[in-house]
């Protein structure tokens, strides 16, 4: 049953990882597969999948999504982690509080758990706490950046949401008009009432994990990788040269082009807020 309920979940988080999906688990029976057995069934629930939620976005997945998923499992299972002596890695951080962040709950929560999970891929085990949200701010704008989703507008989206992750951890006080300033990111709609604003402040951070944690399992793979889990590097400086930040942005979309998956590179489509049917684009 663990086996079958771990098969699940990577599932679901290559499906996460590789389309944007919003979706989740609802319930889980594990059990014999006989009528009469030693051991009653076990039953668990995941929270109830809220009818009309604020956000949604339905992905349709066919045969032919079949290689990429198996390519990219391949990419995470090849993943160098450093685990011996160690309790947690930054790598398996990110990927828990990633996959945390789809499952029904609070969404100040979600924003914590995000923010954590580009932190712990993109920054990993670096403790220069001061200067550490402008690290996070640029390297993902240099590394995340296309003609759609610029870098300006990636580095000043997180800079408001880490903002709001810093209020809600550290307890400060947060007036509702200072919070709807918070949320107002580029990919929230036009008047969108606060709670749909918020639900797409969460999928716009949420988005860019996804793609931060795509672009980390990329440079680190092969014999030579550009950017390995297990060595520091001096990255900023690498990033600040025009040439190295091109070369860079470009191999991570290209080792996902030849895995099949060269579209999980880009922004995930628009969210549906299926109460309005509106998305974030005109």
């Amino acid at each position: 049953g663990d086996d079958a309920s771990a098969t699940i979940n990577r599932f679901l988080l290559l499906a996460r990882l590789l389309h944007a999906g919003t979706l989740q688990s609802g319930w889980e029976i594990t059990g014999a597969a006989t009528t009469v057995a030693p051991v009653h069934p076990r039953s668990r629930t995941f929270g109830a999948v809220r009818l009309g939620a604020r956000l949604q976005r339905v992905i349709q997945l066919s045969p032919e999504d079949a290689p990429a998923f198996i390519a990219l499992g391949e990419f995470i299972d090849a993943a160098v982690i450093k685990r011996d002596n160690m309790v947690t890695t930054s790598f398996d951080t990110a990927l828990y509080r990633y996959s945390r962040a789809h499952e029904t709950g609070d969404d100040f929560e979600r924003i914590v758990d995000l923010t954590t999970a580009l932190e712990a891929v993109l920054t990993g085990s670096e403790s220069d706490h001061e200067a550490l949200s402008l690290r996070l701010k640029s390297r993902t704008a240099a590394l995340l950046a296309t003609e759609t989703d610029t870098g300006t507008s990636i580095f000043n989206d997180i800079n408001k949401l880490y903002s709001l992750r810093s209020s809600l951890v550290h307890g400060g006080r947060l007036r509702e008009t200072e919070l709807r300033k918070a949320i107002n990111v580029s990919t929230v709609p036009a008047n969108a009432g606060f709670g749909v604003a918020l639900a797409f402040a969460v999928d716009r951070l949420r988005d860019l994990v996804r793609r931060s944690f795509l672009a980390r399992l990329c440079l680190a793979a092969g014999t030579n990788p550009l950017w390995p889990f297990s060595a520091d590097k001096p990255i900023d400086i690498a990033l600040a040269d025009d040439t190295t930040r091109t070369q860079w942005r470009t191999h991570w979309r290209n080792q996902l082009h030849a895995l099949g998956a060269g579209t999980a590179a880009d922004p995930a489509a628009p969210g549906i807020d299926p109460i309005t049917q509106r998305n974030s684009r005109p």
